[in-house]
């Protein structure tokens, strides 16, 4: 928890600086191209979650050598892709140069960060497997802490976006510089035999890696519609006003990380998992809440101070720090939901998105206007889907009516 808070902490102290630093419209162009990276690189960490399973369960039957060579196999999975992602980067760059100077730049280096981010990802992930939490969290604080130095480096040199976008891409490579040679030490005893099995079981996790992804498109798509329909300096306001309320769902996970593992063994033992899912979805309501409520307290002093933020509007923080909430307990409904098996809620969270970006586009929002409706869906979709959870709950607990009709020799 402490290395995960360390993390974040450098990933919006990123934010807080490129607000700092850079001009007018520019903030709001780098927050959304960091989202658009988090966003294409959420199917990836799903893929993760499942991975890690795989990883583990040859650690525990083969030892780590079989998990290294697993590792270097997905590895030169992306070797060999590099290519691909280089002639995507290339294409986008010529796709999308017409919508400024620096968009060309921008959508070159976002497919290749993604790429170093994923490489880096494998070898965290690859750590977690083998049980090694300490090297799995070096790997995760180092390169937020190399993104971050690289990042504030570039844009307090030369304050545009594309050199901050460069620099969270040389954070990423260069923590895979640094963590690589572990492996390379083991390969020498590691067998290269081929994954059959840890393939078709990622093949049957779709249904995880959607409504992960889904979820992070979710938590993001204001932002995104923000970029399209806001023009440059109401975008910086939406963007400055929703940085303190991303935070806040983010801080939640850790709450969701411990429900997971706790609903799994509570229902392989054949225990009620009901108490730990409605604990763990008042406490993320209960903390979502607290937060929003030490944000309405302290902001307005701190705006007065040199952490300010700059184009901060305040309605629309608080009115985001709701959604924040909702958005919170949605994701705990997911982890629930995925410790069971089951994912008709994250896939439902396409019509959440669905419905949000066309009622945005028809209202022509503002700023405020694009705030209000992205807390009324996000709200909306929890108490149906609370509602939903709720009902099934009972209907999961009413006795069969086959059991009032049984003749007495049965």
């Amino acid at each position: 928890m402490a290395a995960f808070g360390t993390g974040h902490a450098l990933n919006y102290a990123l934010l807080w600086a490129a607000n700092h630093l850079l001009d007018s419209g520019g903030f709001g162009l780098f927050y959304t191209s960091v989202l658009i990276i988090n966003i294409l690189f959420s199917p990836i960490m799903g893929m993760m979650l499942v991975l890690v399973r795989g990883f583990a369960d040859a650690g525990a039957r083969q030892g780590r050598s079989r998990v290294i060579a697993m590792t270097w196999q997905l590895l030169s999975v992306c070797g060999r892709a590099l290519p691909i992602v280089l002639l995507i980067s290339v294409l986008l760059s010529l796709t999308v140069g017409w919508l400024g100077i620096q968009a060309w730049q921008v959508a070159f280096l976002i497919p290749l960060t993604v790429t170093a981010l994923v490489v880096t990802e494998i070898l965290r992930t690859s750590f977690q497997g083998m049980l090694l939490f300490g090297w799995q969290n070096a790997v995760w604080v180092t390169s937020n802490a190399a993104q971050f130095t690289c990042a504030f480096g570039a844009l307090w040199l030369m304050p545009r976006v594309w050199p901050g976008i460069a620099g969270i891409l040389a954070g990423a490579v260069a923590t895979f510089i640094v963590f690589v040679p572990w492996f390379l030490r083991g390969r020498q005893v590691a067998p290269a035999d081929p994954l059959p099995q840890l393939t078709f079981r990622v093949s049957q996790e779709w249904p995880v890696i959607l409504g992960y992804s889904l979820f992070i498109l979710l938590n993001n798509v204001d932002i995104l519609v923000g970029y399209w329909l806001l023009p440059r300096a109401a975008l910086d306001v939406y963007a400055a006003s929703s940085l303190l309320p991303k935070a806040i769902t983010t801080a939640t996970f850790g709450v969701a990380q411990v429900a997971l593992p706790v609903i799994v063994e509570q229902r392989a033992d054949g225990m009620s998992y009901r108490h730990a899912a409605i604990k763990a979805l008042a406490m993320v309501i209960g903390l979502g809440l607290a937060a929003a409520a030490a944000l309405w307290l302290i902001v307005p002093w701190s705006q007065t101070t040199p952490l300010a933020i700059h184009g901060l509007n305040f309605t629309i923080m608080m009115t985001l720090a709701l959604a924040s909430a909702a958005l919170g307990a949605i994701r705990v409904l997911i982890v629930v939901e995925i410790a069971l098996r089951r994912y008709a809620i994250g896939l439902a969270q396409a019509g959440a998105i669905a419905l949000f970006v066309p009622l945005c586009m028809l209202s022509g929002a503002s700023a405020m206007q694009l705030a209000q409706l992205y807390t009324v869906i996000g709200c909306g979709f929890l108490a149906l889907v609370m509602l939903a959870w709720l009902m099934s709950a009972r209907l999961s607990t009413r006795p069969q009516l086959s059991g009032h009709f049984q003749s007495p020799s049965q």
